[in-house]
């Protein structure tokens, strides 16, 4: 929960006057204009806003059960927004492609900064502290461009005046990701992955990791892009395709922002081999380029799938190699092939079936 206007309080100094821990909160007005304050917030060095504590979460001069942001709770937000600063600028500021749609209620202003001595970028430019620390001299912030959608983040110089907007110590707990579902099924040779999340936050992907049942070797065989932070729930779905007949595992590696993971539980699926050879009527058939060839094998064998015209001669070579017991399919394209009648045969040991296909252009 964020305060939705920017911070206004204490007293203002001249521009030409530092702050000091005096035990006064010390602000800038823009152009020294105390009007400008009421209607923009004050403009706060980083020493000021923070009281002099280095600490990052401070409450610096925030209110009772707020602080200044850290620079990851303004990632969080940032990636809440979808990186797009117009949802968080007042409706009306900002120019071009950066108008402000105030989509999330944030309302923030374009009030300008105090920087070596001078006021600039009212109307086009707002820089909003954070309480985590840089180096001796800078400190990061978040700034909003009235000319653009982006949200820019980087170090910059302490004695700089910028804005102040407090978010809730309460937030510091936020939502986790939190998944309610993980379920498998097996269509023939194809595993169905499902999952559902009831809140996640700052969740970049969903890694999916693969073994043979029991043993302890995982691999990945694929990575879903998560919604990054979300308090309604959100379904997922992934599907392993062709895979060799045998027992599987699969789980999912849930990765944050920040590089950190953790674990979901494990499903287990199995592959029954098919018990007997077999070669599908391709389809669509007839076709135009592409067609899709299913076949089967109940062995480990070495299986040729091969493509002839009408007077016998080899156009294609399909499959030409071992295959494990499974099921399988292939996408034949024609692009290069004349329109008319074409025969496709497969051969796996003994076995040996040939079918008839139609190209037309």
């Amino acid at each position: 929960c964020w305060l939705k206007e920017n911070l206004n309080i204490g007293t203002m100094i001249d521009s030409t006057q530092n702050p000091s821990d005096n035990g006064i909160i010390e602000k800038y007005c823009y152009n020294d204009d105390s009007i400008k304050c009421s209607i923009y917030g004050g403009l706060y060095q980083w020493d000021e806003a923070m009281q002099y504590d280095t600490t990052e979460g401070a409450k610096g001069i925030c209110p009772i059960g707020w602080h200044l942001p850290t620079r990851n709770e303004y990632l969080t937000l940032r990636t809440l927004v979808g990186y797009n600063g117009n949802k968080l600028k007042e409706i009306g500021q900002g120019t071009g492609r950066g108008v402000g749609t105030n989509a999330t209620g944030f309302s923030s202003l374009l009030t300008g900064i105090f920087s070596q001595g001078y006021f600039s970028f009212l109307g086009s430019n707002t820089v909003y502290w954070t309480s985590t620390n840089y180096d001796v001299s800078g400190s990061y912030a978040f700034q909003l461009v009235g000319a653009d959608t982006n949200i820019y983040g980087s170090p910059v110089y302490r004695i700089g005046g910028n804005c102040v907007r407090c978010i809730n110590d309460s937030s510091v707990s936020a939502l986790p990701i939190e998944l309610t579902t993980f379920t498998i099924s097996v269509n023939s040779n194809n595993v169905t992955l499902n999952w559902n999340t009831a809140t996640e936050i700052n969740c970049a992907s969903f890694e999916i990791e693969k073994s043979i049942v029991n043993s302890n070797t995982w691999q990945k065989i694929a990575s879903v892009q998560a919604s990054g932070n979300s308090n309604s729930p959100k379904h997922y779905s992934y599907i392993d395709k062709n895979v060799n007949a045998g027992k599987y595992s699969y789980r999912l590696k849930v990765v944050d922002l920040d590089g950190s993971s953790k674990y979901s539980n494990i499903v287990n699926a199995e592959i029954v081999a098919p018990i007997k050879f077999e070669m599908g009527q391709n389809y669509p058939n007839p076709w135009n380029p592409t067609t899709t060839i299913r076949y089967q094998v109940p062995v480990n064998i070495l299986v040729t799938i091969k493509v002839f015209d009408a007077l016998g001669r080899e156009v294609a070579t399909l499959v030409n190699e071992p295959k494990p017991a499974g099921s399988y399919e292939i996408v034949f394209n024609g692009h290069n092939l004349a329109s008319g009648i074409y025969y496709y045969q497969m051969k796996a040991g003994n076995f040996i079936d040939t079918k008839k296909i139609t190209l037309i252009k």
